[in-house]
């Protein structure tokens, strides 16, 4: 994909089968920047006797490369490889749904061409395609300048890490084991008041049942 964006910016500013002192050398130096956040003496090069674009498409490739091997090199495969994938995807769903909704004006508009005598089927695929197109070429373009700039910072040891304060953890365990005990009592109390309830309605059964029983002895 990096490679694929450097052909795409060589072939805007170089043209195809120009000699040297045609090519866009300062607009390529300035994309350069922009995109691949790489300084490359572009002019120079161009100056140099029986340069080809070809030569020169394969230079600014070798620089994107060794510039990506020094990232691989300090943080290994693995994690620029995580990286990659993150950065592929992450760009890519932001690229689609923009796709998704400019395909949808397309469709409102599209009809509006048959009064042209053109065909609205297939000017929708033409555009379609076109639009298709630019998506992908944007696609390489920003994940490409994301990974040539991207930095990795690494996370710090856990025993760097910043302890809570005891009196925020005795807060903490405090206003737990208050709000435990209050659920607690809550409880014990709502127990005691219905064995209270029970008792009563016990005690006032034996009454009833002692007097009925006195009654009918006298």
């Amino acid at each position: 994909m990096r490679h694929s964006a450097v052909d795409d910016l060589v072939a805007k500013h170089v043209p195809e089968n120009a000699y040297p002192e045609q090519w866009d050398t300062k607009g390529l130096r300035e994309e350069l920047k922009r995109i691949l956040d790489l300084d490359l003496p572009v002019d120079e090069w161009a100056k140099e006797e029986g340069i080809a674009d070809e030569e020169l498409l394969s230079r600014i490739e070798r620089r994107a490369d060794e510039h990506m091997a020094a990232k691989v090199a300090q943080w290994g495969a693995d994690v620029m490889r995580y990286v990659e994938k993150s950065i592929l995807l992450q760009t890519l769903d932001h690229l689609w749904r923009e796709h998704l909704v400019m395909l949808e004006h397309l469709r409102q508009v599209i009809g509006l061409r048959g009064y042209g005598q053109r065909d609205p089927l297939n000017e929708y695929k033409a555009e379609s395609f076109n639009l298709f197109e630019a998506m992908s070429a944007h696609l390489r373009e920003a994940v490409s300048s994301q990974l040539m700039r991207v930095e990795i910072r690494a996370a710090p040891p856990l025993a760097a890490t910043r302890p809570v304060p005891a009196a925020r953890a005795r807060n903490t365990s405090t206003a737990m084991g208050g709000s435990l005990r209050q659920t607690t009592e809550r409880i014990v109390r709502w127990l005691s008041q219905s064995r209270l309830i029970v008792s009563s309605r016990r005690r006032s059964d034996f009454r009833s049942r002692w007097r009925a029983r006195s009654a009918r002895h006298r």
